[in-house]
C-alpha cells in the first residue's frame, strides 16, 4: 500500500529502504510517495533554527568533504545513508534552519557567552587542536584566558572550566601575588614558581593562571607627627625606587611620601612619632646617624637643643628615653666641672680628659655626656650696683655694663686670706 507525504518547507523526515536497510533524509517542500518498501522512521519534523548570536552542539555530526568546485558536500553510504563522527561533536552557530540526519543528536540552542570587563574564562583544551580564534597551536591540558569585554565561541575542544573575576586594587593597597609557574608578571618581568612581589596601583587587576593573589597589603599613612622604620632582608629598590642593600634600615616621613606600602622583603620595624624639643629642653642622642655613611656612629653622642622637631632615624637613641630641660645660671652663679673625655665644648675650647673648669652665668648650661658637674656654686657677696661679684673658689667676676657694652674680667684672689694685694680690689 502507497502513502503519499506532503512535506512542508523548512521541514524534514526520515525514509527507510527496508530492501537495502538505510535510512535517506528527506527535506520540504516535496511531495513524498512510500511504497511498500519505505518506511517513515521520522515523521515530519521541522528543521533546526539558531538565531544570530546563539548556537547549538551537534552529536555525531555527519561528515562532509570540501571539493573546490561543487563546495561542502556530506559524505554518504551507497545507499544513500549519511556517514556519522560517531562520539564527535560539531558546534553549529547562527545559520539557515538546517536538519538532521540519522543519528545525529541536537542539544538546546543556547546563547553566545558574553565575557564581561574586568573578568575572563579559564579555558582548557581537552585535546591538542589549532586555536583558529586565538591563531595558536594549544596542547591538551592547556589552560588560557579569555579575557572580557568580548562575546566567546565555544569549540568542542575546549572546556570552559571557570570564570575569573578581576581583583579591585584601592587606593593605597597593593597585591600580593605568588607565581605558581615560571612566568612574566604584568610588567614583563620574568618571575620564578614560589616567587612573590606586590601590585601597586590603582584599579582593576586580573591575575594571570600562573599567578596566585596571597593577600591585599594596606599601606602605612605618614603624617607630620608619625613616620615609620623599614629595614629589608634582599639587595634592591624599595618602594620609591630608591636603591638598598640587605640589612640596610631607613627612615620614611611624610616629606618622602604620603603612603607607604612595604615591599614583599621589606619590614617595618617601628612608627616613630616627632620628637619636639622647646626652647628650654634638650636631649643627648645615643648613636646619630652619620648623613654620610647612612649608617649609625656607633658608640657616640650627639647634642640637640630646642627649639626643635625631629624624628629619631634607625639606630639612633635618646637618652634615658628623657628630654631634660635646660639648666639656668644666673648672673651671681657659676658651675665647676670636669671632662670625662677629650673633646670640644661650645666655646670652641679643646677640653682634656680630667680638666677641670667653671663656667659663669648668665647663660644655659646642658648636662652632656663628655662633661661632669662637680658643685654649682652662687656668689658670697654681690654687689650689683658695681658689678661686683665673688665666689668661694677665690675667683672674683666683675661683669660691668658701662655705654651700652659689657666688660667681662676674672682676677684671682683670696677672699679670707689674700696672699697679696689685688689693686683692683684695694681700689674697690
Amino acid at each position: 500500500m502507497t502513502q503519499v507525504i506532503k512535506l512542508r518547507p523548512f521541514h524534514y523526515l526520515h525514509l527507510m529502504d527496508m530492501n537495502t536497510n538505510t535510512v535517506s533524509l528527506v527535506t520540504g517542500p516535496a511531495k513524498i510517495t512510500c511504497l511498500e518498501n519505505h518506511k517513515v522512521v521520522l515523521p515530519p519534523t521541522k528543521m533546526i533554527f539558531v538565531a544570530p548570536r546563539c548556537y547549538v552542539v551537534v552529536t555525531n555530526p555527519v561528515r562532509r568533504i570540501t571539493d573546490p568546485k561543487s563546495g561542502e558536500s556530506v559524505v554518504e553510504f551507497e545507499g544513500g545513508q549519511a556517514k556519522l563522527r560517531h562520539g564527535e561533536q560539531e558546534i553549529r552557530h547562527a545559520q539557515d534552519p538546517f536538519p538532521l540526519y540519522e543519528g545525529e543528536i541536537c542539544g538546546p540552542v543556547l546563547p553566545l557567552e558574553v565575557v564581561q570587563e574586568n573578568a575572563a574564562l579559564v579555558l582548557t583544551a581537552k585535546r591538542s587542536f589549532f586555536d583558529i580564534y586565538g591563531n595558536v597551536e594549544r596542547r591538551a591540558g592547556e589552560q588560557w584566558l579569555f579575557k572580557g569585554p568580548n562575546t566567546y565561541y565555544p569549540q568542542v575542544e575546549v572546556e570552559v572550566t571557570r570564570t575569573q573575576l578581576a581583583v579591585i586594587l584601592k587606593p593605597d593597597t597593593a597585591l600580593l601575588v605568588e607565581a605558581t609557574l615560571d612566568c612574566l608578571d604584568y610588567e614583563s618581568n620574568p618571575r620564578k614558581v614560589g616567587e612573590k612581589w606586590l601590585v601597586r596601583g590603582r584599579g582593576a587587576y586580573l591575575p594571570s593562571l600562573t599567578e596566585h593573589v596571597v593577600s591585599t597589603v594596606k599601606s602605612y599613612t605618614l603624617t607630620d607627627t608619625k613616620a615609620i622604620w623599614v629595614t629589608t632582608t634582599v639587595n634592591g629598590k624599595d618602594g620609591l625606587g630608591i636603591p638598598r642593600k640587605a640589612g640596610e634600615e631607613w627612615l620614611i616621613t611624610k616629606e618622602d611620601t604620603r603612603t607607604y606600602v612595604p615591599g614583599v622583603h621589606e619590614t617595618v620595624t617601628a612608627r616613630v612619632s616627632l620628637s619636639v624639643l622647646e626652647p628650654s629642653q634638650y636631649c643627648i642622642l645615643l648613636d646619630p646617624y652619620d648623613e654620610t655613611t647612612g649608617l649609625p656612629r656607633l658608640g657616640e653622642s650627639k647634642l640637640v637643643r630646642g627649639p626643635k622637631s625631629f624624628f629619631l632615624k634607625p639606630g639612633e637613641a635618646v637618652e634615658s628615653n628623657w628630654i631634660k630641660q635646660v639648666e639656668i645660671l644666673s648672673v651671681s652663679d657659676s658651675m665647676q666641672l670636669e671632662a670625662t673625655q677629650d673633646f670640644t665644648d661650645e666655646d670652641g675650647v679643646q677640653r682634656k680628659a680630667g680638666e677641670e673648669w667653671t663656667i659663669y652665668g648668665p647663660r644655659a648650661f646642658c648636662n652632656i655626656p663628655e662633661v661632669k658637674p662637680i658643685a654649682k656654686v652662687s656668689a658670697k657677696l654681690a654687689v650689683e650696683s658695681l658689678g661686683l661679684y665673688v665666689f668661694q673658689p677665690g675667683y672674683i667676676f666683675l661683669f660691668m655694663l658701662v655705654s651700652g657694652f659689657y666688660l667681662f674680667s676674672r682676677l684671682v684672689a683670696s677672699l679670707w686670706a689674700p696672699t697679696e694685694d689685688v689693686p683692683l680690689v684695694a681700689e674697690l
